[in-house]
């Protein structure tokens, strides 16, 4: 690796997710730090891609199939009414699809943060990342449900 290389590729701070991770990224950015935002799926994380975004947007097309399903009661008579879950999915998929695309591409076209489109994960205790001079990492986790201990 050459002295430029080996400049490019230090970092002040790595954020693993791009999920609310960017807006740490950005704002570390933004403060004059060299980040890093490393994630292996598309950006966005869970609310884009599969949480809140996706869910909202199944709901109205089944709020839309319950409004039609009463629509007699507006003195408006449906026949006919079916439903095709394929062109709900690919209308969900295209819309999350394209606001991940826009966040990555927005990325791409700026220095900072760089992304990484890998997985990342840690290799061993205390090792060492020579692309940092300061240890500085910061880690987007899943929620989990945690078992509380039985209380007498």
């Amino acid at each position: 690796m050459t002295k430029r290389e080996e400049r490019e590729n230090k970092f002040d701070l790595i954020v693993i997710g791009g999920g609310s991770g960017l807006d740490i990224a950005n704002a570390a950015a933004q403060q004059g730090l060299k980040v890093a935002l490393v994630e292996k799926g598309r950006l966005g994380g869970t609310c884009l891609n599969r949480g809140c975004i996706p869910s909202k947007l199944l709901i109205h097309s089944a709020d839309i199939i319950e409004t039609i399903k009463n629509a007699d009661t507006f003195g408006v008579n449906v026949k006919g009414v079916s439903i095709d879950f394929q062109k709900i999915m690919t209308r969900v998929n295209g819309i999350t699809d394209s606001e991940s695309d826009q966040i990555k591409s927005g990325l791409m076209q700026m220095d900072n943060p760089k992304i990484f489109s890998k997985e990342c994960r840690f290799v061993g205790e205390k090792t060492k990342l020579t692309i940092m001079e300061m240890v500085m990492i910061v880690m987007q986790t899943k929620s989990a449900l945690k078992t509380l201990p039985q209380t007498k």
